[in-house]
Order: structure tokens, then C-alpha cells, then sequence
């Protein structure tokens, strides 16, 4: 059994968003495709605008305070759909780190070579230098 898949409906949601508040017309073409996608009503985010769809639609006259309220709940939808694709872009990324993790060879830390040496004057005596050979690395006391 496939799980549902809402993203059809959310495009759909998305592009009654593109100019601000929702309009009647469009919250009627809303409505057609929710009726013409019996499936979508049954699963979110479709569950969720059934009800408020039918009380616009129950006394036959749409109010600007019911499409305002549906172009918050799709404001809603809008962020909380953004946020499940976040988390399972997160889930994915970890489980591709895994999965190559899984196959690379186990490595010892080690510098890169630096072909370079640096003579260090000591933190805690005076007269004292070293030699830091970055190429190796290696350290080497000199007198002072």
C-alpha cells in the first residue's frame, strides 16, 4: 500500500497564495479539485480544508472573513508542509552520511606535509627556540 502523497494539492495551495489573499473564484476552483480528489480529503492537508470550505459554501454567500480565514489556514499548510520537507531533507542527508560513512576505510588522523620549517621562541623559557618542522611534523629543541 503506497502512502499518500499531498504534494499536488500543496502546489495547488501554493499558487492561491501567489497574490496575497485568496478569492472566491478560487477558493471555488479549491473546492472542485478537493471534490474531484476524494482521496486528498481523507488525508492532510486536505482533511483540514474540507470543513471550512463547506461553511463558506453552506449559506451561499462567501465573506471576506471567511477567505481570510482560509488564506491563513493555507499560510498554515504552506509552513508546515516547508517544515516536513526540511525535516526529511535533514533525515535524508544523515542517512546518505551513513551509508558512505559505512563504506569508507578506516583512515589514521594525519596532518598534511608542509614543507616548511619555523624557528618558535619557548612560551616558558627564556633563550629557548624550536625548530617546527611542518613537513614532518617534528619539533627539535636549540640552545639559546
Amino acid at each position: 500500500m503506497s502512502e499518500y502523497d499531498p504534494a499536488e494539492l500543496i502546489a495547488l495551495c501554493d499558487s492561491l497564495l501567489d497574490f496575497g489573499e485568496v478569492t472566491e473564484n478560487e477558493a471555488y476552483n479549491l473546492t472542485d479539485w478537493l471534490n474531484k480528489h476524494d482521496e486528498a480529503c481523507l488525508h492532510w492537508p486536505g482533511e483540514d480544508l474540507v470543513r471550512p470550505l463547506q461553511e463558506i459554501w453552506a449559506d451561499r454567500k462567501t465573506t471576506r472573513t471567511e477567505l481570510r480565514r482560509i488564506t491563513a489556514l493555507l499560510r498554515s499548510i504552506h509552513k508546515e508542509w516547508t517544515k516536513i520537507q526540511f525535516d526529511e531533507s535533514i533525515k535524508r542527508a544523515h542517512q546518505e552520511v551513513e551509508d558512505l560513512a559505512a563504506t569508507m576505510p578506516p583512515l589514521e588522523p594525519k596532518l598534511p606535509p608542509f614543507n616548511l620549517t619555523v624557528q618558535i621562541k619557548s612560551h616558558t623559557q627564556t633563550d629557548v627556540r624550536y625548530n617546527v618542522d611542518l613537513s614532518g611534523p617534528s619539533c627539535t629543541w636549540l640552545s639559546g
